[in-house]
């Protein structure tokens, strides 16, 4: 049983529709999975005038619980706990922005099962000054780095 947390349909993006395929993957290998996604993303200010969202609808073959608003530490909390019911073998964060070390760190702390950190940019395109430290510090409680490029690889042997 496999727990992913990150973003899937209806939100947009490429992280978004790899992470909509690979679950299909794991599911067409007869692997349990369920979902813990966002309810908010980004806010309005860092994402003005934009829908976050795709207007057609895709069909999951998943469980997908929207429970994670990237503004509210409790909503955190509640993720994780959630997270430990459905008892998964292993949690995968989908990583690709510093916007959620944070949000993911907290829930970490209250994961039980094997952590799985999947990165796809350890440097972001707006560099901010605790990138690094808080990218450590999530990097400090997972069991698994899966990185998505010989360079992130290198990038986080070199400097993590």
């Amino acid at each position: 049983m496999f727990a992913l947390i990150g973003p899937v349909p209806p939100l947009k993006g490429g992280i978004s529709d790899t992470n909509h395929s690979f679950l299909k993957t794991l599911i067409n290998n007869k692997q349990s999975v369920t979902v813990f996604s966002f309810k908010v993303l980004y806010p309005k200010l860092l994402f003005p005038g934009k829908n976050q969202k795709i207007k057609e609808k895709k069909i999951l073959d998943y469980k997908c619980n929207y429970t994670i608003n990237t503004l509210n530490p409790i909503s955190w909390i509640k993720t994780a706990n959630m997270t430990n019911q459905v008892s998964p073998k292993y949690v995968i964060f989908r990583y690709w922005t510093p916007w959620l070390s944070i949000c993911y760190f907290i829930i970490s702390l209250f994961i039980k099962k094997n952590k799985i950190l999947w990165i796809d940019n350890d440097k972001p395109h707006e560099r901010f000054f605790f990138n690094d430290f808080f990218l450590k510090i999530l990097i400090s409680r997972m069991d698994i780095i899966i990185c998505m490029s010989k360079n992130v690889k290198n990038n986080l042997k070199k400097n993590y």
